[in-house]
């Protein structure tokens, strides 16, 4: 999203910009039926490969990262009143994890074990909630950029992703070598409703499902995203082994 005095847009180009501009509108489409993400969404036009946002809304200084924090909190909160609790395969994008691991089916099938016997709190999830997808309009908070926006998912990942990008801001670091450097993130994240070792894994097995999937629309594929799981795996065993997770 680039915000320019009282204007901010988001802007579809290069290859994969179709695709990418539908996913934004069925996101923005889904999320506007949602009680809870439906009341916050800003006004937005689509015109061709273009989201324009309502005239003067405008980003939060860096300095307000609490106010964010609490307004991140409440949203999860809310987003899981209803109690729910699936199986994380259920919640997860599995389908693309295995598309994205499709050239090496162990290291798939062993990350798709690591999440089969986990279950996760669910409700409605933005899907990449962190400080530049929040803008201030008629003095409230809203949110913007829906295109990973899923109506059942998991929410605790909207508030360790939110944590985890506040955190990293202006490291340079990857995020999974920061996660797993800093697993306080995770513990924080977790309002106690879930062990940390099993939101880390899944969190993680979404994030290389989306990623890749982005990658893959925008013609640059890797094997990178083969590379990220099996570390996630790897860290796993060590927090599991060393109980790091507390």
């Amino acid at each position: 999203m680039i915000v320019a005095g009282p204007l901010a847009f988001k802007w579809f180009h290069g290859r994969g910009a179709p695709l990418m501009f539908a996913r934004e509108k069925t996101g923005y489409a889904s999320a506007a039926r949602s009680q809870v993400w439906g009341r916050i969404l800003l006004p937005v036009t689509f015109s061709r490969f273009r989201l324009l946002v309502a005239p003067a809304a405008r980003q939060l200084p860096a300095s307000d990262v609490g106010a964010l924090s609490r307004f991140a909190t409440r949203l999860v909160r809310r987003s899981l009143e209803a109690g729910l609790r699936h199986p994380a395969s259920s919640l997860l994008p599995i389908d693309t994890l295995e598309w994205i691991l499709s050239g090496d089916a162990p290291v798939y099938n062993r990350l798709r074990a690591a999440v089969e016997s986990i279950e996760l709190p669910s409700g409605p999830t933005h899907g990449d909630l962190h400080r530049e997808n929040f803008l201030c309009h008629d003095d409230s908070l809203r949110v913007i950029d829906l295109d990973r926006f899923r109506a059942e998912g998991c929410p605790l990942f909207d508030l360790l992703h939110f944590h985890l990008s506040e955190a990293q801001r202006g490291s340079g670091r990857r995020w999974l070598d920061f996660i797993c450097e800093r697993p306080d993130i995770v513990e924080r994240s977790t309002l106690g409703l879930v062990e940390p070792d099993a939101l880390f894994i899944c969190y993680a097995a979404q994030r290389i499902a989306h990623e890749g999937q982005v990658a893959s629309i925008r013609g640059r594929p890797g094997t990178k995203f083969v590379l990220q799981a099996e570390h996630a795996l790897l860290r796993l065993g060590e927090y599991r082994a060393g109980k790091a997770f507390s």
